[in-house]
């Protein structure tokens, strides 16, 4: 029964889809004048607006030559609004920044053990991306680190933590060497890419984007994309891990293992290890090296 519900709700949003194509394909090919001066009118006043989170509580650096002591943080978090993120070390033991104060701001609140920083756009901007850079101390790890883009871009190198959770909105992420216990990520309609992860177990939740991951899960992977891409490779082999699946109109690949592209497809694979990666999808793919 679940599995007629998820294939139901599936053909259903397809459905959905080809009517809205056909919809919009029938007004560009004659369709009625009023209908299209009403798309018209409702663009024309659609206006870009720049979305700025709540900084209640946080406090704003002054300057960009501000730093923000480490020394006591566990956890960290990075909240990072639209622009182009250079996240790298330096040997200081604060997190520093470089970025046009103009135009961008930096906010942040410690409690306990723990700094949230916030970085996004003061004003609205008419060319191109900001570039910011984040330096953060050499060779610590965290309890927990979270990173949230929104849009734009961010590249970082050598994480390391207990749990890590990492969400792309709409942005692209690129995690150079990441070491974590337990690593989370989420992707709604950006791209996340992480090469040299090391984790006792992974959680992948994909909506519409793609993730691209290089290295070796200890325990437990479980993937899950609606429409979204996931492409791993493990550098141990895929023979080091039994898999599960559940698949809906997805393609499923693992190299010597599994090779299916069906409507509908369940089922297990048992190559006797110790390790375990479960996969569901629906109208999306996994590949698996």
């Amino acid at each position: 029964m679940k599995k007629f519900i998820k294939i139901t709700a599936v053909v259903g949003a397809i459905i959905v889809v080809l009517g809205i194509v056909c919809i919009v394909a029938g007004i560009s090919k004659g369709g009625s004048n009023i209908v299209k001066e009403e798309i018209g009118k409702t663009f024309g006043k659609a206006k870009v607006k720049i979305e700025k989170n709540d900084t209640t509580g946080m406090t704003k650096l002054e300057n960009n030559s501000d730093t923000i002591d480490m020394v006591s943080v566990n956890n960290l978090k990075l909240d990072l609004l639209t622009a182009s993120y250079d996240v790298e070390e330096w040997n200081k033991e604060q997190i520093g920044f470089s970025y046009n104060a103009d135009i961008m701001e930096v906010y942040y609140i410690n409690e306990g053990d723990s700094l949230n920083v916030l970085i996004q756009y003061k004003k609205k901007w008419k060319k191109g991306t900001q570039d910011v850079t984040v330096y953060l101390p050499s060779g610590k790890s965290y309890g927990n680190f979270n990173l949230s883009l929104s849009a734009g871009e961010a590249d970082i190198e050598n994480m390391s933590a207990v749990y890590t959770t990492i969400n792309s909105d709409a942005g692209s992420i690129s995690i150079d060497n990441l070491q974590s216990s337990s690593a989370d990520v989420e992707i709604n309609m950006g791209e996340i890419s992480i090469d040299r992860i090391t984790t006792d177990t992974l959680n992948a939740d994909i909506s519409m984007g793609d993730l691209d991951i290089e290295g070796v899960i200890n325990g437990a992977g479980k993937i899950v994309c609606s429409m979204g891409n996931a492409e791993m490779t493990l550098n141990d082999g895929t023979s080091a891990y039994n898999y599960q699946w559940d698949i809906n109109m997805a393609d499923l690949y693992v190299e010597n293992c599994i090779d299916k592209s069906d409507f509908s497809s369940d089922g297990n694979k048992d190559n006797g290890a110790e390790k375990m990666i479960s996969i569901e999808c629906d109208m999306g793919s996994v590949e698996i090296d």
